[in-house]
């Protein structure tokens, strides 16, 4: 029997981007797709601004690759339309698609899913050596699973894989598996794991099409709410426009083209809508769900992207939620099977964070179909939801709370909780804020979210005015025989660390400890200010492999102790320490 390290059903966007990031983190995987080649049409369609960060941070080729070669539309604004008294459609309201600066790619990239995943799969290639352009099993679909006892054998699942094709069966062994087959998981549904949830009965038809019209923001996104009904516009690559048409009192097999083009005709009135082809075209009832558990069998089994939450795709979450999964589980399967890390400590937290944010967007989504599916009125409850929920929508103020992850309150080290006041404005669980900075080495302009791209480690920020004394006081304590840095190296934690101070340095004169890579050192004056820290005090800044911050310290010993024991509390019990 063939033996992998781990076996990923499914070859979305889920799928591809955990594969992409356990090759890179030195996994050997195997990725089983059902299908005979990628996505042609239709699917997902928008990355938000937070998942090209975390894209970028993968990989920069990837994000070129995206964002500059294949056909794609950079949506940057989104407007509103609603009807007057006499039921004249005006705008109502037009915002940026993404206000927050704290982000480099401010815009939705619109590109079909397809090209998503060959985009993926072309950074796997690019890791991996492979030549084959697709880097997936296909033909062959999930038949079932068996465990034994890891204690005798090092790959404890055995995979069970039907080709669909010839009828002939495949046997895997592997480490874990993992389910990102969609919201009609066999994965999920083997190992018993309930999709608990609600759908209504409202029925929407979503169609991508081209066509002739006067409506003047068919290149903007744009929600359209009538006597009518309600619908929402996206524009797409290659003159191509999505509708996502409401088709109130009808059921599902009623949603045919013809039936939404005939109410995108009616909504849109008085607007000329000719359409000239459609690409394609598909029907939906909205339902929101998530799996009680995204992890069985001792956290052997895993479940990410739409097999462990579902929701209306009109928000644009679905393929960035997906992708941010995958991250998360990537690295937490490294280190709990690379670096030693207490194995259920490490994959509990990725339930506990991923989970916790489903819920989050379970409850938005709620609320936004809701608002949605409503008649209109004039804009006064949707715009202000919308703007307010801005932050959510583009994945920037995604925030994790209770995990083993984060050195904050709830963490059962609280005693010796972090001083989250030396950077007023960064938040425990929430990413790095983006801050341009200059490499003091070759004068290299960056930005300290990617001062380290995605490889595993931690990223240790020191920040500290141009005296360098505290820098010095941290510089010392790092190299003593006290430091995490040399305590826990028997325990193979990996960290990088990043020194910033606000202006000129010479970098052959900072501590030894801080002069290991030459792109581990910058001047940023504007960090100081966008991250809320004093020149002259200086701080920590714990930041995990997946860019979100674990924890804000003072710059002195103290602070360092006490990521001592958070890092200790990761491969230890915390009786032990």
């Amino acid at each position: 029997m063939d033996a992998v390290d781990v076996v990923i059903i499914g070859a979305g966007p889920a799928g591809l981007t955990a594969q992409l990031c356990l090759t890179k983190l030195g996994f050997s995987v195997l990725c089983v797709d059902a299908n005979s080649e990628r996505t042609q049409t239709g699917k997902a369609d928008g990355l938000q601004p937070r998942t090209l960060e975390v894209l970028r941070n993968i990989s920069p080729a990837l994000h070129n690759d995206l964002t500059q070669l294949v056909p794609s539309y950079k949506l940057y604004a989104c407007s509103f339309f609603d009807a007057d008294e006499q039921g004249n459609l005006y705008r109502s309201s037009r915002h940026e698609a993404c206000p927050d600066d704290s982000v480099q790619d401010r815009y939705t990239l619109m590109t079909h899913q397809g090209h998503i995943e060959s985009a993926l799969m072309r950074a796997t290639n690019a890791i991996s050596g492979a030549t084959e352009p697709d880097t997936v099993l296909r033909n062959y679909a999930f038949a079932g699973f068996s465990l034994s006892k890891p204690t005798a054998s090092a790959h404890p699942v055995s995979v069970t894989l039907d080709n669909v094709c010839t009828g002939e069966q495949k046997q895997m062994s592997c480490k874990y598996l993992l389910g990102a087959d969609g919201a009609k998981s066999g994965v999920r549904a083997a190992c018993g794991i309930p999709f608990q949830g609600s759908s209504s009965e409202s029925t929407w038809s979503v169609i991508d099409a081209t066509l002739d019209t006067d409506f003047p923001d068919i290149r903007i996104r744009s929600m359209i709410r009538s006597a009518h009904g309600t619908i929402m516009t996206l524009p797409r690559e290659d003159g191509i426009s999505r509708f996502y048409v409401q088709l109130q009192g009808m059921e599902r097999e009623q949603a045919t083209s013809e039936a939404a083009i005939a109410q995108i005709k009616r909504v849109f009135q008085p607007y000329r809508m000719d359409i000239k082809s459609v690409v394609w075209q598909s029907s939906y009832t909205i339902g929101q769900r998530v799996a009680t558990s995204y992890t069985a069998h001792d956290y052997r089994i895993l479940l990410l992207g739409d097999a462990c939450h579902c929701h209306s795709p009109k928000s644009g979450q679905g393929m960035n939620f997906a992708i941010s999964d995958a991250l998360s589980l990537a690295q937490y399967l490294y280190m709990a099977e690379k670096l030693g890390h207490h194995r259920e400590l490490m994959l509990q937290a990725y339930e506990d964070e991923r989970r916790g944010a489903a819920m989050s967007l379970i409850k938005f989504d709620q609320l936004y179909a809701s608002l949605v599916r409503t008649k209109s009125t004039q804009g006064k409850d949707l715009i202000p939801f919308f703007a307010k929920n801005q932050g959510f929508t583009t994945g920037c103020a995604i925030r994790y709370d209770q995990s083993a992850m984060l050195l904050n309150d709830y963490h059962w080290l609280s005693a010796k909780k972090s001083q989250p006041s030396s950077a007023e404005q960064l938040t425990i669980g929430q990413r790095l804020l983006r801050a341009p900075a200059c490499q003091l080495y070759d004068r290299t302009q960056s930005s300290l979210e990617h001062a380290v791209l995605f490889d595993g480690s931690f990223r240790l920020y020191l920040f500290s005015d141009s005296s360098r004394d505290r820098l010095s006081v941290g510089a010392i304590w790092l190299s003593s025989e006290h430091s995490f840095l040399q305590v826990r190296s028997k325990s193979s934690v990996r960290i990088k660390i990043v020194a910033v101070l606000p202006g000129e340095a010479e970098f052959d004169e900072l501590p030894e400890i801080l002069r290991q890579r030459q792109d581990g050192a910058f001047k940023s004056a504007q960090a100081f200010q966008l991250y809320g820290i004093s020149p002259q005090q200086g701080a920590i800044v714990l930041v995990r492999p997946d860019g979100f911050v674990a924890a804000i310290e003072d710059l002195e010993p103290s602070g360092m102790t006490r990521l001592s024991h958070f890092f200790a509390s990761l491969v230890q019990s915390k009786d032990a320490i």
